[in-house]
């Protein structure tokens, strides 16, 4: 659109007569601005726009003419208080505003705008330069959004990694989740069928946010059928490995009743699969407002339920993500966007505008005094040498850094095109400052980073391949598994590290069915070999996965060396079948006793094995000869038997010599014209299968030794008990932060103080002590049992230099 052809149209401006080089300049940065620019009267009537406002808009030259921007702002208040700041200054910079393109949509934008009256005085118009903010804010948002759930992703990955049941951790991982999506609940919900195979649904565990209503345990939540609930087009969604998104109101009327009844405003459903089964589903609600459903939060949140379901397949296999010269002048002079004229042959800054001067933070005089070069931290001629050969149309965009007044390096987008004056070239350059979203792509990276040191951290192999095998991520397991690096594996193809072509196309094939299914994949058991000649196991799961970039199909899979696992199971095994030999050939030991517990008669058998005589124990109570800590729990026992209840207790007994030995008593009343006159029964000596259940327990740990070490309390300590170092399990346990841990005394965690002397005197004997159990107490004053392992730590001259302890979970 001609500028000056508009203005005269007007009949209400006059055009000043300007020199045809100023002309020339000022044309080319209306019309060649990457921002939107427009010039308007103060009726809300446009003079004219440039190309990149019509493209903003949405509009085209011909329909510029009806176009009414009062109707543009995103509410009226917004426009008053911009005329109402123009009113006063007579310009703003970067004045934040929602505006309306043609099609509704509305987007975030940054106004430099200042205000220009005509010389005979007919109206007041406006120049004012229009910057889309909208991408960077979505931007800015997401990362923040990601940043978060991916943190909560990693946090909840790592407790059921180490976790040996989904249910330890769940209540601190739904928390994380929930505070992270920023929901009002979060909720799990279990699959399971009734005696008539009809698909039904309970809620299993909930979270919600402050301030939010807790779902109270009821019917209304377990044993639901879908159908007769309303939600009958769930199931087929979810079974399918899709999610159900989106608003209340917009769901089906069968299904809003009930979500009403909740509260719930906008819900986003995600389906856990556990192998390839469909297990369930986890619930985000919102309850306040309505929200969107980002597809990054979604896949954020995807990848949580599949590890859920990764971590719950664990368990299941261990039981069983006029004025054109003037307004050229003044919008290069008023206007707030950075604006320099360069000299491309001696790279003099033939004029700059007040807004460089501001932001440089030099006087205008002295920065039209000065050189390109005296600003750019970087400068390269080469750039500048290129405009003598490009033409006005041509436009060069690059990023570099200047350097303020003060010294301050800032980081700018540049956008420059050749102006021909006369018979020399100018480059004009707008400068845009693009510091802050460095530093947002800088935390993106940074946070790519981290993810990338958290799955190289991860035992196991994690891999992502596009639909033709080719390694697009892997982490430093699954590298190793090839016998390469992780930067020398990406981008190759699983042709390129199997020469087993039949093996490659089984897994290929498996890759395809999950991209083209969109369904999970578990393979439970498939075997790879090592370049070192290894045989090793694996479980891997697969799920469908796009590309953030291309937007491509791939997939994402998880394998889990369970060979050493398979070992361990095998000897234990073995193992059982030995003590269980041993259990069947252990003789019994009868006895009757009457309803006050007196021994009325005992068995032969109780002399050779705890030394008494039965005449020594007939006539006498029983609770004589039980261990002093089981007496009340056994006491119990037997009333419960005598009320003919099925039970069986093992307990410790004193032997005639003092011994402690345990044994296991199962007992059936006796009665005799219909009243119970007492109990018959049988105690066997199990003493050898709890040291047996001992020893399986130690070898288990042994196996288990380096991941215990890793996610279980460990305290480093002086000589004198002030703790030197904790590791974050030990703050989790008791409660404290690392400043309040560091030189803590030991001795205060212990219910019993002189625990703590007795430990580290029999560590300073050189005696590691093994599965001691004291009474420890938390911050909050809970006092909770630990089994204590203890070693010292020695300097070169053998002296004690402190203490390595480590505490482990009871065992009943």
């Amino acid at each position: 659109m001609n500028l000056a052809k508009t203005l005269n149209n007007t009949g209400n401006y006059k055009v000043k007569a300007v020199p045809k080089k100023y002309e020339d300049r000022f044309r080319i940065l209306f019309e060649t601005s990457k921002d939107a620019i427009g010039i308007t009267t103060a009726g809300g009537k446009v003079i004219s726009v440039n190309n990149a406002w019509l493209s903003l808009f949405g509009y085209t030259c011909e329909e510029i003419d009806s176009v009414d921007l009062k109707k543009m702002y995103a509410s009226d208040c917004d426009r008053e208080n911009l005329m109402a700041l123009l009113g006063k200054h007579g310009y703003v910079k970067d004045y934040k505003m929602k505006l309306l393109k043609k099609d509704g949509e509305l987007i975030d934008c940054l106004l430099t705008s200042s205000v220009r009256h005509s010389d005979n005085g007919s109206g007041t118009i406006f120049q004012t330069i229009i910057h889309d903010i909208t991408e960077q804010k979505k931007t800015t948002d997401a990362l923040r959004r990601r940043e978060a759930i991916l943190e909560a992703v990693a946090n909840s990955s790592e407790l059921l990694l180490w976790s040996s049941s989904w249910h330890e951790h769940i209540r601190i991982i739904l928390d994380y989740l929930g505070c992270a999506a920023q929901v009002s609940r979060v909720s799990i919900f279990k699959n399971h069928r009734n005696e008539d195979e009809t698909l039904l649904y309970s809620r299993g565990y909930e979270w919600v946010a402050s301030g939010i209503k807790y779902r109270p345990e009821n019917p209304d939540f377990q044993n639901v059928s879908y159908t007769n609930a309303g939600f009958e087009r769930w199931p087929r969604i979810l079974r399918n490995a899709k999610v159900i998104a989106g608003h209340t109101r917009d769901f089906p009327l069968s299904e809003q009743d009930v979500l009403i009844s909740q509260d719930i405003k906008s819900i986003l459903v995600i389906p856990i699969f556990v192998g390839n089964d469909w297990w369930g589903f986890i619930e985000f609600d919102e309850c306040e407002h309505e929200r969107e459903w980002f597809s990054a939060e979604i896949d954020a949140l995807k990848t949580a339920a599949w590890t859920l379901g990764a971590a719950i397949q664990n368990m299941m296999m261990k039981k069983a993500l006029g004025e054109r010269d003037e307004i050229y002048r003044a919008m290069f002079e008023k206007n707030r966007t950075i604006k320099l004229l360069v000299n491309p042959e001696t790279g003099a800054i033939v004029d700059a505008n007040p807004a460089a001067s501001e932001y440089y933070g030099y006087p205008p005089d002295i920065l039209k005094n000065m050189k390109i070069n005296d600003i750019a931290v970087n400068f390269s001629k080469e750039i500048y040498h290129d405009f003598k050969i490009l033409d006005s149309e041509h436009n060069m965009f690059f990023d570099t850094q200047h350097r303020m007044a003060d010294g301050t390096i800032r980081d700018v987008e540049i956008n420059s095109c050749p102006i021909k004056v006369r018979d020399r070239t100018l480059v004009f350059s707008i400068i845009h400052d693009i510091t802050d979203r460095k530093k947002a792509e800088e935390a993106l990276r940074t946070s790519e980073e981290r993810l990338r040191q958290i799955i190289d951290l991860v035992p196991h192999s994690i891999f992502v391949r596009n639909r033709n095998g080719k390694y697009i991520l892997v982490n430093k397991a699954a590298a190793h598994s090839v016998g390469l690096s992780v930067e020398e594996t990406t981008g190759l193809c699983l042709y390129d590290v199997n020469k087993d072509k039949a093996d490659v196309d089984r897994i290929l094939s498996i890759d395809q069915e999950v991209i083209q299914t969109g369904k999970p994949h578990f393979t439970p058991n498939a075997t790879h070999r090592y370049p070192d000649g290894s045989l090793h196991i694996y479980q891997s799961s697969k799920i469908p996965f796009y590309l953030t970039d291309s937007g491509e199909p791939a997939v994402l899979g998880v394998s889990v060396d369970i060979t050493e696992q398979l070992k361990t199971e095998e000897a234990l095994r073995t193992y059982e079948e030995k003590y269980r030999d041993l259990v069947e050939n252990t003789n019994d030991i009868s006895f009757v006793i009457d309803t006050t517990g007196i021994f009325t008669y005992i068995s032969m058998f109780v002399e050779k094995l705890y030394g008494y005589k039965p005449a020594e124990l007939i006539g006498t109570e029983f609770t004589r000869y039980i261990y002093q800590e089981d007496i009340h729990r056994i006491s119990t026992v037997f009333q419960k038997l005598l009320l003919g209840y099925d039970q069986s207790a093992d307990c410790r007994v004193v032997t005639k010599s003092g011994d402690i030995r345990w044994i296991r008593i199962s007992a059936q009343i006796i009665n005799k014209a219909g009243k119970t006159i007492g109990l018959r029964g049988v105690a066997i000596d199990i003493t050898k299968r709890k040291i047996a259940e001992e020893t399986l327990l130690d070898s288990k740990k042994d196996f288990n030794n380096i991941s215990e070490m890793a996610s279980d309390p460990m305290f480093i300590i002086r000589p004198d008990g002030r703790i030197i170092d904790v590791n974050h399990a030990g703050l989790d346990l008791l409660g404290y932060t690392k400043t309040e841990a560091i030189n803590l005394d030991v001795s205060s965690l212990y219910v019993n103080p002189e625990d703590s002397i007795t430990i580290i005197e029999s560590v300073g004997k050189n005696y590691i002590k093994k599965k001691c159990t004291v009474n420890i107490k938390t911050k909050t004053g809970e006092i909770i049992s630990r089994h204590i392992a203890a070693t010292a730590l020695r300097s070169k001259d053998s002296s004690i230099a402190g203490y390595l302890i480590f505490l482990f979970n009871c065992i009943d």
